[in-house]
């Protein structure tokens, strides 16, 4: 690796650490969020998001610009069948927790 490829490395490693921090958090997990779903089902139709968080109370509320999503319902259409999932987001990873069929 010569000294002009290790210069511009240098000089790109803080723009991208601008860049994330810039990028709002929600937008990166919700882009997490349709790359799970997308990835178990590719050619599914998302219907609709549910973003919760768990608050101080054991129900799980709609998350909102103060409190961070932990949890989301997302309504999909696949082959003509319609699935309800429940994911959870913990250690930065959205997890499909129950899938049903409706």
């Amino acid at each position: 690796m010569n000294k002009l490829n290790l210069l511009f490395l240098i000089l790109l490693f803080p723009f991208i650490i601008i860049i994330r921090l810039f990028t709002p958090k929600k937008d990166r997990r919700g882009r997490k969020l349709t790359d799970t779903i997308e990835c178990k089902y590719p050619k599914c139709k998302i219907i609709s998001i549910k973003m919760q968080h768990g608050g101080s109370s054991s129900s799980a509320s709609e998350a909102d610009k103060a409190h961070d999503p932990k949890g989301s319902v997302v309504i999909i259409e696949n082959n003509g069948e319609r699935r309800t999932l429940h994911l959870s987001f913990t250690d930065d990873i959205w997890q499909i927790t129950q899938d049903v069929s409706e």
